[in-house]
């Protein structure tokens, strides 16, 4: 959680292979201890840029969505011997 400017950071980086710079938080805005900045990560684009490509490229009839099925980092109340996965969509549209 600390390492990485957003959630939408983590999963673009780890998920989806975005590349990651480096930015530094501005201690005055988090009431970081004795005021000293922060490195954390951000994905190259940022959420915000990818989706505005997206947008681009949906208008030119290019799709760019990306699936990843990977086990899941964080799972809670199975039994031992039970793997959850998870299937992660970037882009393209949602039907039921």
């Amino acid at each position: 959680k600390d390492e990485w400017e957003s959630i939408y950071d983590f999963l673009l980086c780890t998920k989806f292979g975005f590349e990651w710079v480096a930015t530094v938080e501005d201690p005055s805005r988090g009431g970081e201890q004795n005021n000293l900045p922060r490195r954390k990560k951000r994905s190259r684009p940022t959420f915000r840029e990818y989706l505005d490509g997206q947008q681009q490229r949906e208008k030119e009839r290019k799709c760019g969505m990306q699936l990843k099925l990977s086990i899941n980092d964080f799972p809670y109340y199975l039994a031992p011997e039970i793997e959850h996965w998870v299937l992660w969509k970037l882009g393209g549209d949602v039907t039921p």
